[in-house]
């Protein structure tokens, strides 16, 4: 794809949490236990904007107790990594609407070190930035950065940290014309979360658009990462057996929804 990978994150990253505001909105208990869900997230970030709060928490994996500065960055990170897969997302309305009502951000700050150490452990943090460095940040312009960055919550932190890092780290080059589309009449099988934070489906049909032979498909309410989703494991199959996107029975994708909302941190209603 002709993207510059993270040039959009932080609007992807609003559209996914608007899209999860909409839902929990449209979802009449979801609706009545967490009212106003973006005027909550908006006052978590504003009790933030002067600097950090030093916030005690019990860690989540070893039950120690700890005391750390909590940043808005960090909340808003925390929030963006938690909307990823229907699971971890289903909990955000809970944590936001309970922190803000409360006045808290222990809560937010256990998720935050939960989620980061996982990250941590499955991801090469050298590697990313050797592929970042020399794939993506030379294509990103700073005046554009910033200006796809206005109104969401992540802001500009995408750009200013790659900015930061690739000014040190060794990177490689890529060819000039690196980032014109693919295109080819190879049978591509494009999956695609709704309300995946980071490669949301019109990613998937833009690069559609030069591969004629290809096939997207969008789970609704989904985030990153759907081939292990419902029946999508059945079609990446017969498509792979079959070396076509033809006569795939694809209306299963129709019945996959997303995890019910946790209304209490004991979890969704049965």
């Amino acid at each position: 794809q002709d993207e510059a990978l993270g040039l959009d994150v932080a609007q992807d990253a609003q559209r996914a949490m608007d899209l999860l505001f909409e839902r929990c909105e449209a979802d009449a208990a979801c609706q009545q236990a967490f009212p106003d869900l973006p005027g909550k997230f908006q006052q978590l970030m504003s009790g933030l904007e002067d600097g950090s709060q030093t916030v005690s928490f019990t860690h989540p994996v070893s039950g120690a107790q700890e005391t750390e500065p909590f940043t808005a960055p960090e909340l808003a990170a925390t929030v963006r990594l938690l909307s990823y897969t229907p699971e971890t997302a289903a909990l955000l309305p809970l944590l936001i609407h309970t922190s803000a009502r409360e006045e808290r951000y222990d809560l937010l700050a256990a998720q935050s070190r939960l989620v980061t150490e996982d990250l941590t452990e499955s991801i090469s943090f050298g590697m990313n930035l050797s592929v970042l460095c020399a794939e993506d940040f030379p294509f990103m312009d700073p005046a554009a950065a910033e200006q796809a960055a206005q109104g969401t919550y992540l802001g500009n932190i995408q750009y200013e940290e790659l900015e930061a890092m690739c000014a040190i780290w060794p990177q490689g080059e890529v060819p000039a014309d690196f980032k014109e589309p693919v295109v080819a009449n190879t049978p591509v099988l494009l999956l695609s979360g709704e309300a995946d934070p980071v490669t949301p489906p019109k990613n998937a049909l833009k690069v559609a658009e030069t591969l004629p032979n290809s096939l997207a498909l969008t789970a609704a309410g989904q985030g990153h990462n759907v081939i292990t989703r419902g029946c999508m494991p059945q079609i990446a199959y017969e498509f792979i057996q079959n070396g076509s996107t033809h006569n795939l029975d694809t209306t299963c994708v129709e019945q996959i929804q997303p995890s019910p909302f946790f209304l209490t941190f004991s979890g969704p209603q049965p």
